[in-house]
């Protein structure tokens, strides 16, 4: 049993689901195969219901089981058929700068949904711990970054301002919470993941009066490089909804593998052999939602599993890919029971400001790309705090266009309609 240490910041997505469907050749396909059927064999029929206790022992469990939960939340939200990158570790540096404002149930809440029960002081270590880890790495490029934006004229307080500085090394930017400002904010995330992620927020309203930022980029080579006998083109991936797409492969023999439930995986050092890019393949028939549903009412261990492999050979191919993928995780939030922070009536961030702050609107972002040299990835969290009170809160129409609809094309500066008509039926 072969044991590493593996930090879990950029989690994977739901496009790898079907890695073991593509045209491969006989002697690989075979040896896929063979361990499908192991595993298939060795795994229960049943249902395991149970799900993990609610409290986690150590901020390390408390992350690891929150990252599976994010994941899972987000593809029900997203849909299952689509690609899903989250990055847990960005989220929860930027939340945990946040959980650094909040008090009384506002907290509480916080803490039992994003720490598992832990407090926000443990996690507070923690946090810091991992960024230091990932920055010291020597053979790959990690780079961790945190800021605080403020509205002028706004006052953050001493105390959480010293907070995000000690623990999350934040940068304290104050700004006119502007057109300009939202170009410094995506200028520095742009900055920060190496242009891998262009854009993290659209605008500002005339509530925000915070903005808590946390960006992750990641570079890294192969331990072992592909050579051209190894990379295949024109090869074929079965999508999700079972459309094929031509790819090109990388072949290889890894050594690191391991059993979860319905699905075998397998690890692929970074120079270095610090970091690792992984892969689940969920057994014929699984979708990945149902297998990701699967751990997580399980008593499986993701992070047991990725740092206890077995020192077995796995033929493995996979797809050369790139990625991108953006969500406002407000509902996700809030559908894991993380309600009270978003609502302006009762969320109490008094440790952060004396402005009745509110959370209202949480954007993470995420680029990951994938070749026969290595892997760049990145990620942004950005949490944007709104305060209650002397600006009028933004309302929204809601137009669901679901039954029969009036609609045209106008000339904008006359209002003439050039096209007008009504739709009663689509077939």
């Amino acid at each position: 049993m072969k044991k590493r240490n593996i930090v879990f910041a950029l989690l994977t997505m739901t496009m790898l689901g079907g890695c073991g469907r593509q045209a491969v050749s006989d002697s690989t396909s075979k040896s896929i195969q063979a361990l499908s059927s192991e595993a298939e064999s060795s795994t229960e029929t049943e249902t395991l219901t149970s799900p993990k206790s609610d409290a986690a022992g150590s901020p390390e469990e408390a992350m690891s089981d929150l990252s599976l939960e994010l994941l899972a939340q987000t593809v029900k939200e997203s849909g299952e058929q689509e690609n899903i990158l989250i990055s847990p570790t960005s989220i929860e540096l930027a939340m945990g700068m946040v959980q650094n404002g909040a008090n009384g149930d506002t907290l509480d809440q916080m803490e039992d949904v994003l720490n598992h029960g832990l407090s926000i002081d443990d996690m507070n270590s923690a946090f810091k711990d991992i960024s230091d880890r990932l920055e010291s790495s020597g053979d790959v490029n990690w780079n961790i970054a945190n800021s605080v934006w403020y509205k002028d004229g706004s006052s953050p307080k001493s105390d959480f301002i010293q907070k995000t500085n000690d623990w999350y090394d934040a940068e304290v930017i104050p700004a006119p919470f502007d057109d300009s400002t939202v170009m410094a904010i995506n200028g520095w995330v742009s900055k920060e993941t190496s242009g891998m992620i262009p854009q993290i927020i659209s605008d500002l309203s005339p509530n925000d009066r915070m903005c808590l930022i946390n960006a992750i980029a990641f570079e890294g080579e192969w331990e072992f490089s592909y050579s051209d006998d190894q990379i295949r083109e024109n090869q074929i991936f079965t999508n999700a909804d079972g459309s094929e797409s031509s790819v090109t492969t990388l072949y290889s023999e890894e050594n690191d593998y391991f059993e979860l439930e319905n699905g075998i995986g397998f690890l692929r050092p970074y120079a270095g052999d610090q970091y690792s890019f992984f892969a689940i393949l969920p057994n014929e028939g699984v979708s990945t939602a149902d297998y990701i549903e699967g751990l997580i009412n399980s008593e499986a261990d993701l992070s047991d599993a990725l740092r206890n492999t077995t020192s077995e050979k796995v033929c493995v191919t996979m797809p050369e890919f790139s990625t991108d993928y953006t969500t406002e995780m407000n509902k996700t939030l809030i559908d894991m029971g993380m309600d009270i922070p978003f609502d302006g009536e009762r969320a109490d961030f008094s440790n952060m400001a004396d402005c009745p702050l509110f959370i209202s609107q949480v954007i993470h972002s995420t680029h990951m790309e994938l070749n026969r040299e290595g892997t760049r990835a990145a990620a942004a969290t950005a949490v944007k705090m709104a305060c209650l009170g002397d600006a009028p809160l933004q309302t929204y129409k809601i137009i669901d266009l679901n039954r029969p609809f009036v609609y045209g094309i106008v000339d904008n500066e006359t209002g003439l309609p050039i096209f007008i008509g009504c739709m009663n039926e689509i077939e």
